[in-house]
Parts: C-alpha cells; structure tokens; sequence
C-alpha cells in the first residue's frame, strides 16, 4: 500500500504503511502511552519489537535535555 501525503508546499511524496506505523508507534510513547498498551495496539506478538520504539522515544529525550542544557548555561 502507498498513500500520497501533500504538504503545504505541494510537493507529494509517497508514505508507505511502514512508515506510517512507525509513526503511529513512536507518537503513542511519545505522549505518554505504556508499551504493553502500544505493543497491542500495533498487533506486536512480542514485546521486545515494540521496544524498539522506546529506545528511539528514549534517545529524543536525551537530545532534548543536552539542548537544554546548553540553552541554560
């Protein structure tokens, strides 16, 4: 499946359904959802898969905390 996502820019660009639930997974963590929750939600078998998903949400965190820090001092 391909779906065609315009932007603002008219410019389209193709969204494959892996990318789009990659999308769905990392914005659940993101905003505050359990990973057993998410992990069913996106019809994981096993836990450890959607696991991947919190090492990318876990990295952005430290990302955003080393900005700060730098903005801070």
């Amino acid at each position: 499946l391909r779906f065609i996502f315009t932007c603002p820019l008219f410019l389209a660009q193709p969204i494959t359904f892996h990318c789009t639930r990659h999308t769905f997974g990392t914005m659940m963590l993101t905003l505050g959802a359990d990973l057993f929750t998410t992990s069913k939600l996106m019809g994981h078998s096993n836990i450890q898969t959607t696991e991947i998903y919190a090492k990318i949400v876990d990295k952005k965190k430290e990302d955003y905390m080393s900005l700060l820090l730098i903005v801070l001092c």
